[in-house]
């Protein structure tokens, strides 16, 4: 049996779910808690300082339900993405980073 596509999570080896979590990039650098939806409900994720894009972190126990009564996994692969409208003040700070960087 085929189940239909969710807009939020893809199936993997019929219990394991993964779906896509966008985050900026002073949350990739620095780490954050952001909430994050799975089959049982809302959770707390903390995102690890350094995460790098594409990165997976692996929610155990979190997918779907097997027949035999344990759980599959979840995985939340992180983008990182850079905000549609930014203030001055955001913007000169990534410029003070960039030069830092680029010494």
């Amino acid at each position: 049996m085929n189940a239909l596509p969710h807009p939020i999570w893809r199936i993997e080896n019929q219990v394991d779910v993964e779906t896509d979590l966008t985050i900026y990039p002073e949350q990739a650098v620095v780490g954050d808690k952001v909430s994050v939806p799975t089959p049982a409900g809302l959770i707390q994720l903390k995102i690890p300082a350094g995460i790098h894009n594409g990165q997976k972190l692996r929610l155990k126990d979190k997918g779907l339900k097997r027949k035999n009564g344990s759980f599959g996994d979840m995985f939340v692969r992180v983008k990182i993405d850079t905000p549609l409208e930014q203030s001055a003040e955001e913007v000169e700070l990534y410029q003070k980073i960039f030069e830092l960087r680029n010494r």
